[in-house]
């Protein structure tokens, strides 16, 4: 009689007393230790958890870089990459060339090839909010077309607007790139917006007339303060379809160049 009690009590036991293991989170770590312990959670990379049995409340900490995988109490189990988990950010360093001012010039006939050299490079640095530029503006080719020469040297708005920077003998930009959408070096989309504004230095063939009414033109160092809005369109980590807009403040508009080209990172 004394073994079938015992043997109810063993039955009993396996039924309705659940495995102690059952009960407990099972934790791999990197270095083949196993813990036994109860999860509360994992959040930005760290693994909550207390001992099992333990009532005095004491929480324990350990980095998910240090473990391989979990396997939970209800059965299921979570495999954690090796090393830290590392967001992907963006080059800061870009060089890159125009479109418009290199290959398309504004003229009676229009023509496409390499007219105008733009080349431009930017820094951004590292907090991801302002970046370094500088840019060169060169006329490969000049063309004599008396539109093209009718500045007069007056600075009112419109007056000699030159589109795509025609006529220029050169241009020099240096300024400063803010990231108002962008707060870090961190991918967060396709697009990344910035505006800004640059010095504008250069020389531009200007057009006189003399008592004789015959046209004359000689070349003129101006300068100006130049504001822009572009746009840079990943299209891989390292290559950029470059948008945007330059128009001078100072002298108001009396610049107005679109952009388009690439960028390649590094």
């Amino acid at each position: 009689m004394k073994y079938i009690q015992y043997l109810k009590i063993v039955i009993f036991i396996t039924i309705f007393i659940p495995d102690i293991s059952n009960c407990q989170d099972l934790t791999y770590k990197s270095d083949g230790n196993i813990l036994n312990i109860n999860i509360i959670s994992i959040k930005d990379g760290t693994l909550i958890y207390y001992l099992p049995g333990d009532t005095t409340g004491k929480i324990f900490y350990l980095s998910t870089s240090l473990v391989d995988s979990v396997k939970y109490r209800d059965g299921r189990s979570m495999i954690f990459p090796s090393g830290d988990l590392v967001p992907e950010t963006i080059k800061r360093n870009y060089i890159g060339i125009d479109f418009i001012e290199t290959f398309l010039t504004w003229i009676e006939d229009f023509r496409l090839g390499p007219n105008n050299l733009h080349l431009s490079y930017e820094h951004i640095f590292k907090s991801g909010r302002t970046a370094f530029t500088v840019e060169l503006l060169w006329s490969i080719h000049s063309y004599y077309q008396a539109w093209a020469y009718r500045w007069d040297g007056n600075w009112a708005c419109w007056n000699g607007l030159y589109l795509s920077y025609d006529p220029f003998n050169f241009f020099t930009k240096v300024g400063i790139n803010t990231y108002p959408f962008n707060y870090s070096l961190v991918r967060t989309g396709r697009v990344r917006f910035c505006t800004g504004g640059s010095l504008l230095l250069g020389s531009i063939t200007k057009y006189d007339w003399d008592i004789g009414y015959l046209d004359e033109t000689r070349d003129v160092f101006i300068a100006g303060i130049v504001w822009n809005v572009d746009a840079k369109i990943y299209l891989a980590n390292a290559l950029q379809i470059k948008l945007g807009l330059d128009a001078s403040v100072i002298p108001f508009l009396v610049f107005c160049s679109p952009e388009l080209g690439i960028t390649l990172s590094f």
